[in-house]
């Protein structure tokens, strides 16, 4: 099998280590996060033409985006094949995957996209991505803000699973049972499993500056006991707000959270608390991926898709 496949689910739920996993596979390549590829799909050709050649994320693939040969490209998807066979190219694979967890709300477009495409929901229990939304030092979230983006891409990863037959990959398992995991998943996609898969920590020597304060534990055997440490790095209150906001969806998905409570006041002060870590989030970009900002903004204008700026908050 050859046809692509997707690699979804809210962020901080283990998608970079199921990237880096898959990656160390003789066959597969999978390039670095690719936001531009939901907007390319919402536009033309002519369009794409227009931006591509700055597109920095395709640079951070490690490829020239104006040298690469478009020219017997005539849809968006085509565009968005050809970019991908070429990485895989360069890297002697034969098949191609992509890694960008906010794809999973765009799921639909995907498929009617690309057909063929598979894709595979991984899913972290809600206490956990939060947890590490709030202690990561670029996405700089807090409990009622992750909890809300946990319910939204975890119930749009659950329709894919219904709608377009997605994978349920628990990150606990993947860290835990991380053999019996990357089996279960290889099978699924139609390949055969390598030992390499569990030596991804050797290969993960092209993050940069930014993604390495992001993706900082890549290089280290996965930690089963980081799936639970949110017992003991949560506030009590952050917790019952978490359980309150995620319970339901939580429960559809495969875990037990119980019934939180809402404590109004604190909600409130999480919500004004939001504006400092956006201007935090900004600062990031702006001192390390200045770069990106530009490309992004200039993408979102050349192709009309202003409606999606909320894509830049992780």
């Amino acid at each position: 099998m050859n046809n692509p496949f997707f690699i979804i689910g809210c962020g901080r739920s283990g998608t970079t280590l199921l990237r880096a996993m898959l990656n160390s596979h003789p066959r597969l390549a999978i390039p670095l996060e690719s936001l531009f590829i939901a907007d390319y799909l919402h536009s033309d050709t002519e369009q794409i033409r227009q931006v591509i050649g700055d597109e920095y994320e395709i640079k951070e693939w490690g490829l020239q985006p104006g040298r690469v040969d478009l020219s017997e490209c005539d849809t968006p998807a085509s565009i968005i094949r050809r970019l991908h066979q070429v990485f895989a190219a360069k890297h002697g694979k034969e098949r191609w995957g992509q890694k960008t967890p906010r794809l999973v709300r765009h799921v639909p477009l995907l498929a009617d996209a690309l057909p063929d495409a598979q894709f595979i929901h991984l899913v972290r229990d809600p206490r956990g991505v939060v947890n590490s939304l709030i202690h990561s030092p670029v996405h700089r979230s807090n409990a009622l803000y992750g909890s809300q983006r946990w319910v939204n891409d975890v119930t749009a990863g659950l329709a894919a699973e219904h709608d377009q037959g997605a994978l349920h990959v628990y990150y606990e398992d993947l860290v835990c049972e991380p053999e019996e995991t990357m089996r279960d998943i290889l099978d699924f996609l139609g390949e055969s499993y390598d030992e390499r898969v569990l030596s991804y920590q050797h290969s993960s020597d092209e993050y940069g500056e930014y993604y390495d304060t992001i993706h900082s534990k890549l290089d280290e055997e996965p930690d089963p006991s980081r799936v639970t440490a949110w017992k003991d790095e949560l506030s009590e209150t952050d917790k019952e707000v978490i359980a309150q906001m995620t319970s339901a969806t939580a429960s559809k998905a495969g875990f037990s959270v119980p019934n939180g409570v809402s404590h109004p006041c604190y909600r409130a002060w999480l919500r004004a608390q939001r504006g400092i870590g956006l201007a935090q989030q900004l600062t990031q970009y702006l001192l390390h991926r200045r770069e990106y900002l530009w490309s992004f903004i200039r993408r979102k204008a050349c192709l009309r898709t202003t409606r999606r700026f909320d894509e830049l908050n992780y």
